[in-house]
């Protein structure tokens, strides 16, 4: 049992190359420039034109590897050839003909991955990230960051794992004066956000964001009638635990920390958008 990212190198792979160096030696080809063209051994080459083609995708892998041995021949460049090869991967595996190889019950991971919406989400989702860092950016927000950093995290709609959460790898810090992130948004990037959202009750709450706790934010919000309620370290030792029994509507969770655990102020919005707004009113 294999999963399918293992079933291109283990047999998608030999199973073109079989074809194709078939198909050169058909034309004249020598093994020792099939062997260049295809990037094996020669030895390889030998071997795969003394074998025989497997039945499984027989007809897909039959056609491509004809048109791809009609390129070779007609000197097609290695990228055009490259990007011809991953479009006809990308096909095989949004089709979900290899979920009979790799044989996962109930395995839709290649249609998911490759889901034209999926993506288009995932490029808003990671544009609504960087926007916000580039508000709070203009923001005076350096009294709100704690000593390990800040982040924000935004998921897709109904999250299933840490790996549907989008957030930045390391953190959000200031350098010269400006909020930078080291790297692009990725999903799976913040365990810890992400497992606060994923044990949220509330499934409109989608974005999070922590911020170093003072008691001046606090009279802020008090004053500005927003909700939030205070974590009970004594009952609880951690806050993805503490909100997994939380019932009640809120706007601000106060972790007011421990031994080794500091203080935290956590947000929460619809999206990274939400939160933004709900930070520059406690900032006045």
């Amino acid at each position: 049992m294999y999963p399918p990212c293992v079933e291109i190198n283990r047999y998608l792979l030999p199973e073109t190359r079989k074809r194709i160096a078939k198909n050169l030696k058909k034309n004249g080809i020598k093994e020792k420039e099939i062997a260049k063209v295809l990037h094996i051994s020669q030895g390889m080459v030998s071997r795969y034109l003394n074998e025989d083609n497997s039945y499984y995708l027989y007809n897909e892998i039959e056609d491509f590897s004809n048109e791809m041995t009609r390129r070779i021949i007609e000197n097609y460049g290695e990228t055009e050839n490259l990007e011809f090869f991953c479009n006809f991967c990308i096909s095989i595996r949004e089709s979900g003909k290899f979920c009979d190889i790799h044989r996962i019950d109930n395995c839709t991971l290649c249609k998911y991955l490759y889901n034209p919406s999926r993506k288009m989400e995932d490029f808003e989702l990671s544009n609504k990230l960087k926007s916000a860092v580039n508000t709070l950016g203009k923001m005076n927000i350096s009294e709100l960051i704690p000593e390990v950093r800040i982040n924000i995290a935004y998921s897709r709609e109904n999250p299933k794992s840490r790996m549907d959460v989008m957030a930045f790898p390391g953190r959000l810090t200031y350098i010269s004066g400006r909020l930078v992130y080291y790297s692009e948004p990725q999903f799976g990037a913040s365990k810890h956000l992400a497992s606060i959202l994923l044990n949220f009750k509330q499934r409109d709450i989608r974005a999070i964001i922590n911020l170093r706790f003072n008691e001046g934010l606090i009279s802020r919000v008090k004053m500005n009638k927003m909700l939030y309620i205070i974590m009970d370290r004594e009952k609880f030792s951690s806050v993805e635990e503490y909100v997994k029994n939380l019932n009640e509507k809120i706007d601000f969770l106060v972790d007011p920390g421990t031994f080794g655990i500091e203080p935290m102020l956590y947000v929460f919005g619809k999206d990274p958008e939400d939160l933004i707004n709900k930070i520059k009113i406690i900032l006045g």
